[in-house]
């Protein structure tokens, strides 16, 4: 998985997991915020793929692939080729756009629900 090349998106994810539950509902995790807490009614995490054992949720991208692009090419300790940056995010864009059954979509992003909190 791609994924598992990538020890500080794990660390990252995990931290985002902890803050959503269940710090985000308990006010005592961050009394000097004084809001009411949230609750997170469901956590989705991004994929490249399709996952046989989850239920996949397909969101069209086309009208922001412009700025996600953009957005990727300001990573440039990760991306020194512009070009193949490029590509490569169209490439990933068509392909998951392939996986849904939706007429005439070209760029789409893949999420698993993995949790639905009580």
């Amino acid at each position: 998985s791609m994924g598992l090349q990538h020890p500080d998106h794990r660390t990252t994810g995990k931290i985002v997991l902890d803050a959503i539950y269940p710090s985000a509902r308990d006010y005592l995790a961050f009394p000097q915020v004084n809001e009411t807490p949230f609750k997170v009614p469901a956590v989705y995490l991004f994929q490249f793929q399709r996952q046989q054992q989850y239920d996949m949720h397909y969101v069209d991208i086309s009208s922001v692939f412009v700025e996600k692009f953009i957005a990727l090419s300001k990573h440039a300790s990760q991306y020194t080729n512009e070009t193949a940056l490029r590509q490569s995010v169209v490439d990933l864009a068509a392909s998951v756009a392939a996986q849904t059954s939706v007429p005439n979509l070209t760029a789409a992003e893949a999420y698993i629900l993995v949790a639905q909190l009580p």
